[in-house]
C-alpha cells in the first residue's frame, strides 16, 4: 500500500537499477511550448480574445476621465461658475458616456472570455491526446515501474491547470496589463507630476507580489502532488476492487486516502498567511498613494498648477 509521505519518483533502467527522476522546473519555455498544439481556428480565437481583452482593460481608466468630469461639473455648479442649464447638459453627456463605456466593456469582456475559453479547450484537448499517444507508445518497463492511476490523474488535473493558464488567467492577465498601461498613459496626459508621485508604490508592490507568488507556486505544487497521489490511490483501488474486497482492505485504503487529503488541507492552510501579507501590502501601498496624491493635488490646486478638482480624481 502506498504511504502519504512524499517520495521521489523513480524509474527502472534497462540494467535493472532504479533511477530517481528529478522533477523538471517550470519556465516560460514550457508555457510557450503548450501553444504548439494550437490549431489555426484556435489562433484566430486567441487573436480576437487578445484584442478584446486589451480594449476591455483600457476602458476602465477612461471611466476615471468621465468621473473626473462629473466632479469638475459639480464643483463648478456649486461655486456658481456653471449655470443650471449647462450643468444638466454636461451631466447628461457624462451619463451617456458611462453607459457607452459600460456597454462596450461588457461586450468586449464577454467576447474575450468566450473566445479564449474555446481556444484554450481546443489547445488542451490536442495536448491531452498527444500525451495519451506518447504514453501508450512507452515500453512495458514504464508501465511496470509507474502507477497507471497517476497517469490518468495527470491527464485530468494537469490538463485542467494548463487550460486555466492558457485561457481564463491569460485573458485576465492581458486585461490587467492593458488597464495598467492605459491608466498611466491617461494619468501622464492629465497631470504628470501627480502620476510621478503615485508611481513610487509600484516597486514595493512588485517586490511583494514576486515573493508571495514564488511561495504560492511551491505550495500549489505540493498540494497538487498530494491530490495526484490521492487520485492515483483511488484509481488503483477501483481497478482492483475485487482484491480489495477479498482482503478487506477498504479501511486501510480509506485512511491512506484521507491522509493525503489531510496533508493537502494542511498545506492549503499555509497559503492564507501568504495571501494576507500580499493583500495587506498591496492595499496599504495603494491607499497610501491615494492619500499622498490627494494631499499634494490640493496643494497644486491652491497654487494654480491644476485647473480643476476633477484632474485630481
Amino acid at each position: 500500500m502506498s504511504s502519504p509521505e512524499e517520495k521521489p519518483s523513480s524509474t527502472q533502467g534497462s540494467d535493472g537499477e532504479t533511477k530517481e527522476e528529478k522533477p523538471q522546473e517550470g519556465g516560460m519555455g514550457h508555457l510557450l511550448r503548450v501553444f504548439t498544439y494550437t490549431d489555426s481556428t484556435a489562433w484566430v480565437l486567441y487573436g480576437v480574445s487578445f484584442i478584446s481583452a486589451i480594449a476591455a482593460g483600457a476602458a476602465m481608466p477612461l471611466m476615471t476621465l468621465v468621473f473626473g468630469g462629473f466632479v469638475t461639473t459639480t464643483t463648478g455648479f456649486a461655486t456658481g461658475a456653471v449655470t443650471p442649464e449647462k450643468f444638466r447638459s454636461e451631466v447628461n453627456k457624462l451619463a451617456l458616456w458611462f453607459i457607452y463605456l459600460f456597454v462596450g466593456k461588457f461586450v468586449l469582456t464577454y467576447t474575450f472570455t468566450v473566445a479564449i475559453t474555446i481556444a484554450g479547450i481546443r489547445t488542451t484537448k490536442a495536448l491531452r491526446v498527444d500525451f495519451l499517444e506518447k504514453t501508450i507508445r512507452q515500453d512495458i518497463n514504464f508501465f511496470d515501474s509507474s502507477n497507471q492511476g497517476a497517469t490518468a490523474m495527470h491527464v485530468t488535473t494537469s490538463g485542467n491547470l494548463v487550460n486555466q493558464g492558457i485561457a481564463e488567467k491569460l485573458g485576465l492577465t492581458l486585461q490587467a496589463t492593458s488597464m495598467f498601461f492605459a491608466g498611466f498613459i491617461v494619468a501622464f496626459i492629465k497631470q504628470w507630476k501627480l502620476t510621478l508621485i503615485g508611481i513610487c508604490i509600484i516597486p514595493v508592490i512588485i517586490m511583494a507580489m514576486a515573493i508571495c507568488i514564488v511561495i504560492d507556486t511551491k505550495q500549489e505544487a505540493t498540494i497538487l502532488g498530494f491530490y495526484s497521489k490521492a487520485g492515483a490511490l483511488a484509481e488503483e483501488a477501483f481497478s482492483s476492487i475485487r482484491t480489495v474486497q477479498a482482503f478487506w482492505a477498504q479501511p486501510r485504503l480509506v485512511k491512506s486516502y484521507n491522509d493525503y487529503l489531510q496533508l493537502a488541507h494542511l498545506e492549503a492552510n499555509k497559503k492564507s498567511p501568504n495571501y494576507g501579507v500580499l493583500f495587506s501590502i498591496e492595499f496599504f501601498c495603494t491607499y497610501s498613494a491615494f492619500g499622498l496624491i490627494f494631499w499634494q493635488g490640493v496643494k497644486f490646486l491652491a497654487r494654480g498648477e491644476i485647473d480643476d478638482s476633477g484632474t485630481i480624481v
